[in-house]
C-alpha cells in the first residue's frame, strides 16, 4: 500500500454514523444502507459497500472544488456516482478525482454502486464560496464619491491645491484637487 502524503485525510477515526470533522473545512459522514456487510474504517483505509453513502458537508463559506481519492487496488478503482459534479478513474495511479462544485447548502454524496470500495487517503481541495447575487456591485458610474487624505483619512470635502484618493465605486485613483 502507498503511503498517505503529510497534508492528506486518513480515514482511522470515521465510523459508520458519525460524523468526522476536517476542522473549519468540512465533515465527512459514512451512512450504512447495505444490510450484508459492514462498512468500516481500518488504519489502513475506508472500506464501504454497495449502496453505503459517504457525505461531504462544507463548513459555512467554504466551496469544496475537488476530492482525490487514493484506491487500494484496481480493482476498487471503479466509477463512484455523485450527487454533483464529475468522478473521473485513473486505473494507472489508481484514483478517483472527484471535481465540481458544493458548499455548506449543497452537501456532496457519493454511494458505491459496486460490491466495494477501499479508499486509502484523500485530498480535499477547498476555497472561500463565492458569494451570491447580492454581492454584486452597482455600475462604479452610478456609486457616490468620496475622498480620502494620502494617510487613509476620510474627507467631508476635498481641499483645493491638495493631492488626495478619489474613490468611486471599487475604483480608486490619485488626483490633483483644483
Amino acid at each position: 500500500m502507498t503511503d498517505r502524503p503529510a497534508d492528506h485525510i486518513v480515514f482511522s477515526e470515521l465510523q459508520v454514523g458519525k460524523v468526522y470533522d476536517i476542522e473549519d473545512v468540512c465533515t465527512v459522514k459514512a451512512e450504512k444502507f447495505n444490510a450484508n456487510n459492514t462498512t468500516f474504517v481500518n488504519t489502513s483505509y475506508l472500506h464501504w459497500y454497495k449502496s453505503d453513502r459517504i457525505t461531504f458537508t462544507p463548513a459555512q463559506g467554504v466551496e469544496l472544488t475537488k476530492i482525490v481519492m487514493k484506491c487500494t487496488a484496481a480493482a476498487q478503482c471503479v466509477p463512484l456516482p455523485c450527487n454533483r459534479g464529475e468522478v473521473t478513474v485513473d486505473t494507472g495511479n489508481l484514483t478517483l478525482t472527484w471535481t465540481g462544485q458544493t458548499t455548506a447548502d449543497t452537501p456532496l454524496a457519493f454511494t458505491a454502486t459496486t460490491g466495494q470500495e477501499r479508499v486509502a487517503w484523500m485530498l480535499v481541495t477547498y476555497g472561500a464560496a463565492t458569494l451570491g447575487i447580492d454581492d454584486i456591485n452597482a455600475d462604479d458610474n452610478d456609486a457616490p464619491v468620496e475622498y480620502y487624505s494620502l494617510q487613509g483619512i476620510r474627507l467631508t470635502a476635498p481641499i483645493a491645491g491638495t493631492v488626495c484618493l478619489r474613490r468611486q465605486g471599487s475604483r480608486v485613483s490619485k488626483v490633483l484637487v483644483h
